[in-house]
């Protein structure tokens, strides 16, 4: 179980299946060669909050009798794919570290690292099609495609300071939610939900998703370097434009938020983390989390009273108050 136990987001019995799903994905991932299991087994043993896999089993969990094998290589597959995503962009960012440990591509190489993240989004799919339900298939690969897509839209913004807050949501929408809607389409087809639930599951995972990178995105603020388990201001480092910025910039009469996306030395840097911690744009990128938070609620209040649906709800007031 990876999210946190202490205020417990989701209930005992999702508790239950995540620990019972680690020791499975770490048995998909070591038959590869030592090149890349290794690797491969380091970043899963890394950490992670497993949120994914955890959509997938609430949203299946409105079902009867759902296939044990069957959920277990769908949780498999979108936590692949998260994990390759993840992979790809610390050698695109030369990133050393995640979550406190040195990344693949800080400790075997960018042209390794590569190589691993491709393996990964393969047997993501090798994995789905060695299954008895192709449909499932369908959601994961269109959300996959979503994520290059906003990938690849936030290379070439890099350091461009004329972003609208709609740029900037389509953008987390295709890298971020669009996989929080797969996993939650993937678990409502295993429970065998009729196509009325759909949107439900839909407008609940991207908003849940919006919210989630969003508050990801404050977090590279606010939140503590040994829990980020990276240096606070990262995004400012990297170039990427996020919403805390979007609005610092049109806040900041000092223009250090600008100066340090274009000339990121170690001053510049501090000034602009203060100037957006200081200057009330938190607040603002708060805000929005929130609505989609409730817009979030919202959906999954329209679903029949059970577990899975308290979970889907507990969960947005996990986004709000977690911290990494």
């Amino acid at each position: 179980m990876r999210l946190p136990t202490k205020k417990r987001p989701v209930s005992a019995g999702i508790v239950r299946q995540l620990k019972n799903f680690e020791p499975y994905f770490a048995t998909v991932v070591r038959p590869a060669v030592p090149g890349i299991s290794e690797p491969a087994l380091k970043a899963i043993e890394a950490g992670g909050k497993r949120l994914r896999p955890a959509l997938v089993m609430i949203a299946a969990g409105t079902g009867d009798d759902v296939d044990e094998e069957q959920l277990l290589r769908a949780c498999a597959a979108v936590e692949l794919v998260h994990l390759a995503s993840l992979v790809h962009d610390d050698v695109l960012d030369a990133s050393n570290t995640r979550r406190g440990v040195s990344t693949i591509n800080a400790e075997y190489g960018r042209r390794r690292a590569v190589i691993i993240g491709d393996y990964l989004f393969g047997l993501a799919f090798d994995l789905l099609a060695g299954g008895n339900d192709n449909g499932l298939i369908e959601p994961l690969a269109r959300s996959a495609v979503e994520l290059s897509s906003g990938e690849l839209r936030q290379r070439r913004t890099l350091r461009d300071l004329d972003q609208s807050v709609e740029d900037y949501l389509e953008k987390i929408y295709a890298k971020t939610a669009a996989l929080f809607v797969a996993a939650c389409a993937m678990g409502a087809r295993l429970a065998g939900l009729g196509s009325e639930h759909e949107q439900i599951f839909k407008d609940y995972a991207g908003s849940l998703g919006m919210a989630f990178q969003i508050y990801d995105d404050i977090l590279d603020f606010t939140g503590d370097e040994d829990a980020l388990g990276k240096p606070v201001g990262s995004d400012i480092r990297e170039g990427t434009v996020t919403l805390p910025m979007i609005y610092a910039l049109s806040l900041d009469k000092s223009r250090s938020v600008g100066a340090a996306l274009a000339a990121p030395t170690t001053d510049a840097v501090k000034a602009a983390v203060s100037s957006v911690l200081e200057g009330g744009a938190i607040d603002e990128a708060k805000k929005v989390a929130r609505r989609y938070v409730v817009s979030a609620q919202a959906a999954a209040g329209l679903l029949p009273q059970s577990q899975s649906r308290k979970d889907m709800i507990s969960l947005g007031n996990f986004v709000i108050d977690r911290y990494h």
